[in-house]
């Protein structure tokens, strides 16, 4: 059997990409904050890179950890898995 590489094409945003090949994880400490912002704001694509992004968000900036951690746990369409995440960024902020 001959597998095959899938590969997205770079117009598509980063952030996009890293969803769509989902489970396929990138380096998550080599991308860049936007990337990790984005990837949380758009969790509703993929709940389990946001998951990721999130706890990954508070070594480059955690004001803005702070920020979305919060934002997630308010947000009605979060499952329990990243609100999880998001209290766990927050207590390592601490």
């Amino acid at each position: 059997m001959e597998y095959k590489t899938l590969t997205l094409d770079e117009g598509i945003p980063l952030w996009k990409r890293i969803q769509m090949l989902h489970p396929e994880e990138p380096e998550w400490e080599s991308l860049s904050e936007e990337v990790l912002v984005r990837l949380i704001e758009e969790f509703e694509d993929e709940l389990s890179c946001a998951t990721s992004a999130i706890l990954n968000l508070g070594a480059k900036n955690p004001e803005r950890c702070e920020q979305l951690a919060n934002w997630l746990l308010a947000h009605p369409e979060a499952d329990q898995w990243l609100k999880a995440a998001a209290a766990d960024a927050l207590e390592n902020l601490r």
